[in-house]
């Protein structure tokens, strides 16, 4: 369709945003890549400093995606103005993905200090997908005519088929062992591991000593070898009903027998 929106609009949009982040950057800069020592200056928790890093990318992505996608598509592509939306709608890119590394640096701190959890991983599949569509923001800007939402729609449902095939649940597992058994977290939170995840993680629980006495749901303290013994008859319950079959429990049932 003919463009007849001046571009010398979207340019001064562009260029007051692309000088609030740089302003936000400037000032936050500490915040942003600052590390244990920059939390603890603040009183700040991993959990609240690592949230709002990924609140903030959320917020950024979309507003600024939707900025510079509607000054590209829409401007007229002839004169100063035109050359002006293109440098500030780069800038605005970068200023972008400058925030997601921010983001992805806070998460990592995070992670490095707790663990992975089912949320933490989807998270960094969050910032995966997001860098994804930043990049091809910035390709629609280097090609005007690149069709953006013809690529990326594929794109996000490819992640998201990827990401129903990783074993997460088994992932998560798998570190929280490792980082118990090399002393590198004293607590386990078996509980989280054995009842909110899925029968993928039983694999890993079982490199733990299953005389190891811990607290069930049902607040009976129990070894884990019980814990682990109950959870595989729970799975092959679930196998029995072809309603609540499921790969993870028949996995878990062969393995147990």
């Amino acid at each position: 369709p003919p463009r007849t929106v001046d571009g010398l609009g979207f340019a001064i949009v562009l260029a007051a945003v692309a000088a609030l982040y740089l302003l936000f950057l400037g000032v936050q800069s500490a915040g942003l890549f600052g590390g244990a020592a920059y939390l603890a200056q603040k009183g700040l928790s991993y959990a609240g400093w690592a949230r709002s890093g990924v609140f903030q990318m959320v917020g950024v992505t979309v507003l600024n995606l939707s900025l510079l996608l509607a000054a590209v598509q829409w401007s007229r592509r002839t004169g100063a103005a035109w050359r002006a939306v293109r440098f500030l709608s780069a800038l605005l890119t970068a200023e972008s993905l400058v925030l997601l590394v921010s983001a992805g640096v806070r998460m990592t701190l995070y992670v490095e200090a707790y663990g992975l959890s089912f949320k933490r991983f989807l998270t960094y599949w969050g910032m995966g997908m997001m860098a994804a569509f930043l990049l091809a923001a910035a390709w629609k800007v280097r090609r005007p005519d690149f069709r953006f939402c013809r690529v990326v729609f594929p794109l996000a449902l490819a992640g998201w088929l990827v990401i129903n095939c990783v074993p997460v649940d088994y992932l998560v597992a798998k570190d929280q062992v490792d980082r118990h058994l090399s002393g590198e977290s004293a607590v386990l939170d078996v509980d989280y591991l054995l009842y909110d995840l899925s029968y993928d993680t039983l694999s890993q629980l079982e490199r733990l000593d299953g005389d190891t006495i811990f607290q069930s749901r049902d607040s009976a303290f129990r070894t884990l070898e019980s814990l682990l013994s109950q959870r595989r008859a729970d799975a092959r319950a679930e196998c029995a009903d072809w309603r609540t079959w499921s790969l993870s429990a028949w996995l878990a049932s062969r393995n147990g027998t």
